[in-house]
């Protein structure tokens, strides 16, 4: 029944796709800012319970955006879970501020207690991923940084529709930063959107990544051109991208729905299972979107996530092994004479050790595996079976 409620909700959502981007074609409205994106951004802000939204080409841009909005720059620390897509960790270099890592908990997500122990007096910012759709302890990360003058951006781009109680995912940070990319439940081919409370951040945003968005704003000023243009940049989202976007932002709470189904049946079917172990966040938390699909942990001794993969593989189950680098252990991220060795093409004899422990985060790159995100749409008493059955032999 969930499979067929889908395939309705695929079925309405591809038709208003077509319909919508049909007639942009048509109108010439495929470049800058027709009245339909700023409609979308409005939109996405108000789903999310912020005054602004503001799109990029993707989200990474979205990350940046917020960054520099923040003022990050040269000097300051930026804390992040390594445990993440390198998008998250990316633009804290490219403002030239430095990432200090931090370890996740059972949740899979960033550890308030670790965030706790990283904070210095050059702490400028948090990122908290909500990864794999699973909220991060909100509570007792903005119980962290009370009083302090943390910035704090929430990367939701694996969280469309996930809540930390009444709240959404991405509306209780300082800045939500989403992810529009074509495998997210909000999809727009390519992009990604910012939501924020702040006026004068979401103009620092505009002139960051939106050349000549605004310039009314900046065109009192008497002096160059560049001025009221902004930084120049174009990292504007592509407008037919929006329209994809807002179809699917229609349905998002159905979706959600349906996979949150199937996600409470392998939750209560799986922990029952010695050695394997689902993620286990805060009782406030409501999953969403569940990008990339269902993490299992295996914790069994001298067994590996890789032959859990190929033991459900072999049964016709389909899974991955954990999708991420080891971030704090690579010198990118944690050498800066490397790093800047690197971009300029040039040999580096001594590389300093990564000053990082997260051990957490280090055993999941051996024990966690993501079940096919098709088995949060439709799983039947088969598969579940040959599931079970095969995390147990293992």
């Amino acid at each position: 029944m969930s499979k067929a409620k889908f395939l309705s909700i695929r079925l309405q959502t591809s038709t208003k796709q077509i319909l919508t981007v049909s007639k942009a074609i048509l109108k010439k409205q495929i470049s800058r800012y027709p009245a339909f994106l700023e409609d979308f951004e409005q939109r996405f802000a108000r789903y999310t319970d912020k005054q602004y939204g503001l799109s990029f080409c993707n989200g990474t841009s979205a990350i940046e955006a917020s960054m520099f909005a923040a003022n990050i720059g040269e000097g300051d620390e930026v804390i992040v879970p390594s445990c993440t897509f390198h998008a998250s960790i990316d633009p804290i270099l490219n403002l030239g501020a430095t990432p200090v890592f931090a370890d996740v908990d059972q949740s899979f997500t960033i550890c308030p207690v670790d965030i706790a122990k990283k904070i210095t007096p050059r702490t400028k910012a948090i990122v908290v991923v909500h990864l794999f759709g699973i909220p991060a302890n909100m509570g007792s990360i903005l119980e962290v940084i009370k009083g302090r003058n943390i910035t704090l951006i929430e990367d939701a781009s694996h969280a469309h529709g996930a809540r930390w109680g009444d709240r959404l995912c991405g509306g209780i940070g300082d800045f939500g930063a989403f992810s529009l990319q074509g495998s997210k439940t909000v999809a727009g081919g390519e992009g990604g959107i910012v939501v924020t409370n702040d006026f004068s951040d979401y103009i620092r945003m505009s002139m960051w990544g939106h050349f000549n968005r605004h310039a009314e704003l900046f065109s009192k000023i008497d002096a160059d051109e560049f001025y009221f243009t902004g930084v120049g940049y174009k990292r504007r989202m592509h407008p037919i991208s929006a329209l994809l976007a807002d179809a699917d932002l229609d349905h998002l709470e159905s979706v959600n729905q349906i996979k949150r189904k199937y996600a409470s049946i392998l939750d209560r079917e799986l922990a029952e299972i010695k050695g394997i172990e689902v993620a286990k966040p805060s009782p406030e938390a409501v999953r969403g979107s569940f990008y990339q699909g269902y993490p299992i942990r295996v914790t069994r001794e001298n067994v590996s996530a890789e032959q859990a993969i190929t033991a459900l593989k072999s049964v016709g189950i389909a899974a991955i092994p954990y999708p991420f680098a080891l971030h704090h252990k690579l010198p990118v991220y944690t050498d800066k004479v490397f790093r800047q060795a690197l971009i300029r093409q040039q040999p580096v004899e001594n590389v300093t050790p990564s000053p990082f422990l997260l051990p957490v985060t280090e055993n999941l790159k051996e024990q966690l595996l993501l079940l096919s995100p098709k088995y949060l749409i439709s799983l039947d008493k088969k598969s579940l079976k040959q599931l079970k059955n095969t995390l147990k032999s293992l």
